[in-house]
């Protein structure tokens, strides 16, 4: 899967072009939609979108094909796993934690991406594309079942209610 350096630049373009339209519209979709549906759609295309990218290496198409794999990777996620989980993570915490939480939260994020940056280039090595975005499809399918599962909505409730949820929950009513 090669790409001259111009049909790069266009897919570049085009990928930061899907990303930045899906942001904007991200804005208007969390408080009208709701972050629980958006975080659910949000991933569950970013797992058809790496399992297209996992089809397309294995096939092979041509690179453009894996360059709208990507772009929609992108969108899904510049649609709802993106902002939809700044949202949600300063909701579910208590007043007297959300502060510790949140910065918990985002610091873990922060170390698995830079963990992915590290693994992704020696596992697309030894691995190969397919294989690489097909566990990346898993893992999207896995945290869309831990979604359902686990984070109720919090759309339109105060902070007070979403906590009463959590304390519900975790006490088994």
């Amino acid at each position: 899967h090669r790409m001259s350096e111009e049909e790069a630049t266009v897919s570049t373009f085009f990928i930061g072009l899907c990303k930045t339209v899906a942001i904007f519209g991200s804005f208007w979709l969390t408080d009208y939609w709701g972050r629980r549906p958006l975080l659910i759609t949000s991933t569950g295309v970013c797992a058809l979108a790496t399992g297209f990218i996992a089809f397309v290496a294995y096939v092979p198409w041509s690179a453009t094909w894996v360059a709208v794999g990507l772009a929609c990777f992108g969108a899904a996620f510049s649609l709802g796993l993106g902002p939809a989980t700044y949202t949600y993570i300063g909701e579910v915490f208590d007043n007297d934690f959300r502060a510790k939480g949140v910065a918990a939260s985002l610091g873990a994020s922060r170390s698995l991406a830079a963990c992915i940056a590290m693994v992704i280039p020696p596992a697309l090595a030894a691995l190969g594309t397919e294989k690489v975005f097909l566990f990346c499809s898993l893992t999207n399918i896995a945290l869309v079942m831990f979604i359902v599962n686990f984070c109720p909505e919090t759309r339109g409730l105060t902070l007070e209610q979403i906590r009463g949820i959590f304390v519900k929950a975790s006490s088994g009513n």
